[in-house]
């Protein structure tokens, strides 16, 4: 019961303010980077200010985050990355669904992404499905996955 009561004041939205951007860097920073060992110099890069921005929050902690480029004929999903202690409670399926309503809404057919290999069964569960072969990126392998919407 305490984790339903957990999960009841969670509001997915897309960022619309400096300070929710600077707590979902912060996240990423988190995830990616103290986790995962990824270069600081990766992680942070020129599409963060052109791209839409989602996130999860419990009160004022932002829990979850993920962003969408859009190009002209596709859309991009990337940075998704959820806090350690809400992992493999729906956080991240959350956060991947509003993407792809935004997508949707903006008419956006197709949406790709570069999963890392041991969440492909994740994305697989969105509807995405993998394209090519494995590749490193940040030294972590990944996979080009696709979704038609």
């Amino acid at each position: 019961m305490k984790e339903m009561k957990r999960k009841m004041g969670i509001i997915i939205k897309e960022v619309s303010s400096k300070t929710d951007l600077e707590d979902v860097l912060a996240l990423r920073e988190e995830v990616f980077i103290e986790e995962q060992g990824i270069d600081p110099a990766l992680e942070r890069d020129s599409y963060d200010q052109a791209a839409v921005h989602v996130l999860a929050q419990e009160g004022s902690k932002v829990i979850a985050c993920g962003r969408v480029i859009f190009n002209d004929s596709y859309g991009k999903i990337g940075r998704v990355a959820v806090a350690k202690s809400w992992r493999k409670q729906g956080i991240g399926r959350k956060i991947c669904q509003k993407i792809i309503a935004i997508a949707d809404e903006r008419n956006c057919s197709r949406l790709v992404l570069e999963a890392q290999v041991d969440a492909v069964d994740f994305y697989r569960k969105l509807g995405f499905e993998t394209n090519g072969d494995i590749f490193q990126e940040a030294g972590i392998e990944h996979i080009k996955m696709t979704a038609t919407l």
